[in-house]
């Protein structure tokens, strides 16, 4: 079942009748509501489950279904647009990013990878994950300490920054 069926088959249940000018989309929430991260339409949601059974607590993983205001939607986006810029990060677990406390650290997407770089005149970066292959969800784990509330964390199988 793809996370539009889902979606659609919870409002149908609920008796939520389809509005033009709402929006409506299935949400995975981990360690207890404090990541989410939209999923596409068109995802499966039984494939995404499943890879709860590697979380170190896989009861504090579930899916939520809410309305989503139209102007939070992404509607395109350019794979030519490369974006350079300082962020706060840490490294699970701490390899190349020494420590456990957040550094500053310059960061460039450009096609389709997040690029690590010494500094924003680098060419050559330090290390680079593939979009593709990343998941990011909206919020931080309390537990790392981040010096703000607002961010937002990138895992793949290996990494989680």
């Amino acid at each position: 079942m793809s996370a539009e069926e889902l979606t659609n088959q919870v409002l149908f249940m609920r008796n939520v009748p389809p509005a033009e000018r709402d929006v409506w989309m299935t949400f995975e929430v981990l360690e207890d509501g404090q990541l989410e991260r939209p999923l596409l339409p068109r995802q499966k949601v039984l494939e995404e489950a499943l890879q709860w059974c590697k979380m170190a607590d896989p009861s504090s993983a579930h899916l939520v279904v809410k309305k989503v205001p139209k102007t939070d939607l992404l509607t395109s986006y350019h794979s030519d647009i490369m974006k350079v810029g300082l962020l706060r990060c840490r490294e699970e677990p701490p390899k190349l990013l020494q420590g456990n406390k957040f550094q500053e650290r310059t960061f460039q997407i450009r096609e389709n990878k997040l690029l690590l770089l010494k500094d924003k005149k680098s060419i050559k970066p330090e290390k680079e994950w593939s979009l593709k292959n990343m998941k990011i969800y909206i919020g931080i784990r309390r537990k790392l300490k981040a010096p703000s509330r607002w961010g937002f964390t990138v895992m793949s199988d290996k990494h989680q920054l």
